[in-house]
Order: structure tokens, then sequence, then C-alpha cells
């Protein structure tokens, strides 16, 4: 057998840069295409639970009918306290801008206005990207 010529092996070296070119590509293309995040989906996280607790704690089907309504209540429970959580935070940066709106003078306050616009922006676009709660209050 002959030993493979120079001209042989570059063929080679090539094709291979082309084939993993090629399925580089192709698995990137198609992994771009998925999102990223899935939307969060409260009935399935509670069924699964559900079903977790069942299996793993051997429940009784009385135990089973008292389960589900205690998740829904205790998720409720979550999602007020959650809401209460980002309530508490807007008052405090509320008083934080006050605060420092006291100290600016007018030409700072109208840059610190445009800069606290634009993270306000800022946060209402990333809340509003996959996978995240839907707002429950109007941006202020």
């Amino acid at each position: 057998m002959n030993p493979p010529t120079r001209k042989t092996i570059l063929l080679y070296l090539a094709a291979t840069f082309v084939v993993g070119a090629v399925a580089g590509g192709a698995l990137g293309y198609g992994a771009g295409r998925r999102p990223v995040f899935r939307p969060f989906d409260r009935d399935e996280m509670r069924e699964k639970m559900c079903q977790r607790f069942t299996t793993e704690l051997s429940l009784s089907p009385e135990q089973q009918k008292q389960l589900d309504p205690l998740m829904r209540q205790g998720m409720d429970e979550m999602d007020q306290a959650h809401r209460e959580h980002r309530a508490r935070l807007k008052e405090l940066m509320k008083v934080g801008r006050d605060r420092m709106n006291a100290i600016l003078t007018p030409e700072q306050r109208v840059k610190f206005d445009t800069m606290e616009r634009e993270r306000e922006s800022r946060m209402q676009s990333k809340s509003k990207g996959p996978g995240a709660p839907p707002s429950s209050s109007p941006p202020h």
C-alpha cells in the first residue's frame, strides 16, 4: 500500500473541517431555535409536587384529596407575599429617589430622572423576558 500523498492528507483535513463546520452549524442552528426558558406553569408545578408527595410519602386516597387544596393555598399565599414584597421594594425605591432628588441641583435632577427612566425601561424589558412571571401591577 502506498503512503498517502500530501495532497490526499490536505484533502482529508479539508473534508474533516467542512464536515465539522456543517455539523456544528446544524447543531447551533437547532439549539438557537429552541427557547432558553420555558414559561412557568404553576399548575404543572403543583401537580408534579402533589404526585411526588403522593408517591414518596405513600399518601392515602383521603390524604391525596386534602393535598391539592393545601398546595393551592400555599401557592396563593406565596404569590401574595411576592406581591407585597415587590410593593414594599417600590416604596423603598421611591423614598430613595426622593432623598436623592433632595440633594441634587435642577440640572442633576433632569439627568437623574433620565437615568431612572432608562433603568425602569431595562427592568420592564427584563421582566417581560421568557419565563418571567406576568407583572401584577402597572409600571410607575
